[in-house]
């Protein structure tokens, strides 16, 4: 009996693919228990030669090819879902790893919880020094109230990642919750998860290892990736504000601010030409000035993020 799928889109990760595959196969687990669907989300290296090369062994893993080329990894882990026979699924980046013992405990998890999501701990490993939180600080966050949960998600305070996660594949076929095409995917894909489920339970041990690199979805800078990313946020507000409109507009708000204070200083430490970072810049006051104006919303400016977000837009 398949407990758990592993869904693992790839797309040129030659470099990485193989200590991510070894650290799912080297930990002691009858393998009949689990599933790894690995997608080629249309490489055009060598990682698929690498893959077959790897997995040609064992039965439990299985090669896929996505069927349609987009941005970002959302239609291979929709494709993922869709094939997958196990009863909870676990999406893990092609450049990370699970933690040598934590398989079986995965698995044994999978036996007892009876839950939508379980949320569990990771550690990270900052290949480029730039992130101020190494593990998962948004777990005791998940134990509130939905409403509470949706504001602090809003506001960006909840990491809205689908990897760390267990999620139930019957309630994620029920619920019709899918990824959508474009970069930044799983934002609305976790808050809609968090919305329909029934049952979340959080457990603080380190489950999964995540490396921070430098050529990442979330550390990527262009004009598209801004883009999904204000996008994202405003699909998740969109999706929300028919029930909660009165009481999340405000932390909707603060979190568009917040996202464009990220990417001011970002864009400012980018090694690139000025007329880069103005261009950069300009895109980000489009984005952000729509977003608020189109709010109607008086928001007061407290934090350092919100002072350096009202001094950008004096400048312009």
């Amino acid at each position: 009996m398949i407990k758990l799928t592993i869904i693992i889109p790839y797309k040129n990760s030659e470099k990485n693919i193989i200590k991510t595959l070894k650290s799912i196969e080297s930990q002691k687990i009858n393998k009949n228990y689990y599933e790894v669907l690995l997608i080629n989300d249309f490489s055009n290296n060598k990682s698929t030669q690498i893959v077959k090369k790897y997995i040609h062994n064992f039965k439990n893993f299985k090669l896929l090819k996505s069927k349609k080329k987009t941005d970002g990894p959302g239609h291979a882990r929709n494709l993922g879902i869709s094939l997958s026979k196990g009863n909870y699924i676990l999406f893990l980046d092609s450049d990370d790893c699970l933690k040598n013992n934590s398989l079986k405990k995965i698995i044994n998890i999978t036996d007892n919880i009876q839950s939508d999501i379980y949320a569990f701990g990771f550690k990270v490993f900052d290949k480029i020094k730039n992130m101020k939180r190494k593990k998962r600080h948004d777990l005791n966050l998940l134990k509130r109230k939905k409403n509470n949960i949706f504001k602090k998600y809003l506001e960006t305070s909840i990491i809205p990642q689908v990897i760390s996660n267990l999620f139930s594949k019957k309630f994620l076929i029920k619920n019709k919750i899918k990824f959508r095409n474009g970069y930044f995917e799983d934002v609305l894909f976790f808050l809609k998860s968090i919305y329909y489920a029934k049952s979340i339970k959080v457990n603080k041990d380190i489950y999964y290892l995540k490396y921070n690199s430098k050529n990442s979805i979330v550390n990527s800078l262009s004009e598209k990736h801004i883009s999904y990313h204000f996008k994202a946020y405003s699909d998740c507000y969109n999706f929300l504000k028919n029930k909660y409109q009165k009481k999340i507009k405000y932390f909707y708000i603060k979190g568009i601010i917040g996202l464009t204070a990220v990417y001011i200083n970002k864009v400012n430490a980018a090694n690139i030409i000025q007329s880069q970072k103005n261009r950069f810049h300009n895109n980000l006051y489009k984005i952000c000035s729509k977003i608020l104006l189109a709010s109607n919303l008086k928001y007061v400016y407290k934090t350092d993020k919100d002072k350096l977000v009202k001094n950008f837009f004096k400048l312009k």
